[in-house]
């Protein structure tokens, strides 16, 4: 295919710049080991805005195909001002020879943004675009100028056009997720960031710094690794690079390459107290205790200020079982600012660690009362009481904590969840619908919430909850399978039947859409399409009580006892204990007229369980005998 490309100061080459790290990406720092991101816009180097970021580094024009091609083939471009000037000359030529030259205005635009004109730049794009719609470099160019401009909006629009023409380009994909890195929409940039690598090899850095970090602030370590660590060699001279990773290794609880990276990063920038301070942590969680309390030494030597120095410092003490140390430590870091209810978790999680419940309660319950608690102090304290069999003094523990707290979402769930294991459901709802009004859109909390509304019979309403949770979590199967178990038990069964119907498309086999689905249309009266599924759901499971029971009961309702009544006494014997299934068995018995098993099984199903919805028709059936 012919195209345009450019030439570099090094010569005749497809390459303007090489870097390894794409030169808009990101500025970042350490801040007790984590890194945190702020995404730039701004190309540093406007030679490197059109490009692929190393995988494929020269702005690439098509010409095949196009109108006004003629004038650019074979075109080869000298460096410097004077190269874009003679380009730029080339362009108009053309546009006036032929004004529908989207191709034209293209080259013409990209001439005028490395001549750093972005209006006019954002002109030629927006004509090319105009001129042809259908082609997907215009529509990059023109969505990288608007980043550039600050037009966020108009910018994604533009790029998203690019990818609605060809899906997998991977510029588009690297821009867009780069701009959703810059308003914290990350799991949108993750997304596209993700797609912005696909095809390049680990010689191509890339996009993967930008979203590796991503990934470690999601606590993604494992797959912040896979994408930056086969691409990010040790002797890569980016500290900012060598940190990101470090922080990966750091979380996958890969001590030791955590460290090496940390001290390469030294190397590169030495003295910064954020990558000194990672070092600490990782030469400390890798029982390098003594390296660590040298490196704590040169932190002190030079940032004698920073509280986070005297926190680690304090960590370091109880990774040594020097609790007096910790505790002159954790004092000085609460004296420069540190959150003292943060370092008695600290301080308790040791004592916990070395099986000493009862101190850990007396340390959490010593910042309750010198008023330095926060809401975390109070809940982890109502567990350790719990786990002590305490469980008044718990849920007294929350409650004195939502007293003092009264906005925190996290005590109120907490006080729910206690009360909702204590069975006093009633109690509970109020408690989570207060954490919802707090905190809304909470998955934890919109979970209880439908579950304890599904208890109390408010079935509509555990079912409209369970919609919010299936929206909140970007329709993923768990609680897609959550919401329509909820429609099905509120008879809402074309919305149910809807939702499984999606999982199955998403996973054909998935063994509880199938069951479910199938109880769903035999409720239904569609019982050939109940009995596909069933039957689907025990041929990817076999010998699942549960599974054959299903089946059986849709046979039955077919009226093919003797097929149902194999299947169901089968179920019997692989679950002995369920009652429904006992009741499923004397049914099928009942109506095929054999009164001695009927009696038997209905008799077995009402001595395991007498509080079903069945067990009025079960005591009815047995009447008769």
């Amino acid at each position: 295919m012919t195209a345009l490309v450019f030439i570099s100061s090094l010569g005749k080459s497809r390459f303007l710049v090489r870097k390894w790290l794409c030169q808009f990406a990101f500025g970042c720092g350490l801040a007790l080991g984590s890194l945190v991101s702020h995404a730039g816009l701004f190309t540093q180097e406007p030679a490197s805005a059109f490009t692929d970021h190393g995988a494929s580094p020269a702005p690439n024009i098509e010409l095949e195909n196009r109108p006004g091609a003629e004038a650019f083939t074979n075109i080869t471009v000298e460096p410097g001002k004077a190269g874009l000037e003679k380009l730029g000359q080339v362009a108009r030529a053309a546009i006036q020879k032929n004004p529908k030259s989207g191709l034209a205005h293209e080259v013409l635009g990209t001439v005028l943004f490395y001549s750093r004109d972005l209006e006019g730049a954002l002109k030629e794009f927006q004509q090319a675009t105009q001129l042809e719609p259908g082609q997907v470099g215009p529509w990059n160019k023109l969505g990288i100028v608007q980043m550039e401009l600050g037009q966020l909006d108009v910018a994604e629009q533009s790029l998203k056009q690019s990818l609605k023409i060809k899906s997998d380009n991977r510029i588009a994909n690297q821009r867009l997720g780069l701009l959703y890195e810059y308003q914290k929409k990350n799991a949108d940039a993750i997304q596209y960031l993700k797609k912005g690598l696909v095809g390049t090899g680990n010689e191509t850095l890339g996009v993967a710094p930008n979203l590796a970090q991503l990934l470690n602030q999601q606590g993604a370590y494992d797959q912040a690794l896979e994408y930056l660590a086969p691409r990010a060699p040790i002797h890569i001279a980016d500290a900012n690079v060598q940190s990101i990773l470090a922080t990966s290794y750091l979380g996958a609880k890969q001590f030791a390459n955590a460290s090496q990276r940390y001290a390469r990063a030294l190397e590169l920038k030495p003295d910064t107290k954020e990558f000194l301070l990672g070092l600490a942590v990782s030469q400390r969680k890798n029982l390098q205790l003594d390296e660590a309390a040298g490196t704590i030494k040169t932190l002190l030597a030079k940032h004698s200020d920073w509280k986070a120095v005297y926190v680690e410092q304090g960590e370091l003490a109880l990774a040594s079982g020097q609790i007096d140390a910790a505790d002159t430590a954790f004092a000085t870091a609460v004296a420069k600012g540190a959150n003292p209810a943060a370092l008695d978790q600290k301080i308790a999680s040791y004592y916990l660690e070395k099986k000493q419940p009862q101190e850990a309660i007396k340390r959490l319950q010593t910042g309750i009362v010198k008023g330095t608690a926060q809401p975390k102090t109070y809940t982890t304290l109502a567990e350790l009481q719990r786990a002590q069999n305490n469980l008044n003094a718990g849920l007294e523990t929350l409650l004195a904590g939502a007293k003092k707290f009264p906005k925190s979402s996290l005590l109120q769930f907490r006080i729910g969840s206690e009360l909702a294991a204590l069975r006093r459901y009633d109690e509970s709802l109020s408690y989570f619908e207060k954490a919802n009004q707090l905190r809304p859109q909470n998955p934890d909390v919109l979970r209880a919430m439908s579950l304890v509304q599904s208890k109390l019979g408010k079935h509509t309403s555990a079912a409209a909850t369970a919609k919010q949770l299936y929206e909140v979590r970007g329709e993923q199967i768990p609680e897609a399978l959550f919401y329509a178990t909820l429609l099905q038990q509120d008879k809402q069964l074309p919305q149910a039947e809807l939702v499984y119907s999606r999982v199955l498309q998403r996973e054909p086999e998935n063994v509880v859409a199938l069951n479910n689905l199938a109880t769903l249309q035999a409720e239904q009266g569609k019982l050939d399409d109940a009995e596909k599924n069933a039957r689907k759901a025990n041929r990817v499971i076999r010998d699942n009580a549960q599974l054959m029971d299903t089946l059986g009961w849709i046979l039955y309702q077919q009226k093919r006892y003797s097929e149902a009544t194999e299947l169901l006494v089968r179920a019997t014997q692989l679950a002995p204990s369920s009652g429904v299934i006992h009741y499923h068995a004397g049914v099928v018995y009942d109506v095929s007229g054999n009164s001695t098993d009927a009696k038997k099984f209905l008799e077995q199903a009402l001595a395991l369980d007498d509080k079903g919805s069945w067990v009025t028709d079960a005591r009815q059936r047995l009447a008769k005998y």
